[in-house]
């Protein structure tokens, strides 16, 4: 008798622990899309962040100092991210040397010379890569 009581104490142990582990793995069932959301929301808040350090130069007339500052931040963002790397395209800019073509990596710093302080500029982004980061800045004079 005393080892068929001990035989029922080891089988219902044996039955919570079942019963703990699917609960368990149910809970971990229906968090998991919630994580996986959490995941996607903070990678959309870097790429907003990282887009957004640019936005004041863009869709407006900028003066020379300004597009000196923007290609200093692009510069500054090259040396720390290399994953996600911003090239410029130019169009027509008072120095033609400078003129039409895409500037990336050590080239960029070339185009500090590139801007008259009496000339405005226009900037916009030429292009995304695929994970919503700017991957390429447009630069031309008005």
């Amino acid at each position: 008798m005393e080892n068929a009581s001990k035989a029922l104490l080891l089988s219902a142990s044996v039955l919570i622990a079942i019963i703990l582990i699917a609960i368990g793995i149910s809970i971990l069932g229906t968090v998991k899309p919630t994580v996986d959301q959490v995941g996607k929301v903070s990678t959309s808040l870097e790429v907003s962040i990282f887009n957004s350090q640019f936005d004041q130069y863009l869709g407006h007339n900028i003066s020379a100092s300004e597009a000196r500052s923007m290609i200093s931040k692009i510069i500054i963002n090259n040396a720390k991210d290399v994953k996600h790397q911003i090239n410029v395209k130019t169009g027509s800019l008072d120095n033609q040397e400078y003129g039409q073509e895409i500037f990336s990596g050590e080239n960029i710093k070339n185009l500090q010379n590139a801007f008259s302080a009496l000339i405005k500029y226009n900037v916009s982004i030429d292009s995304y890569d695929s994970d919503g980061y700017i991957n390429r800045i447009y630069i031309e004079k008005i």
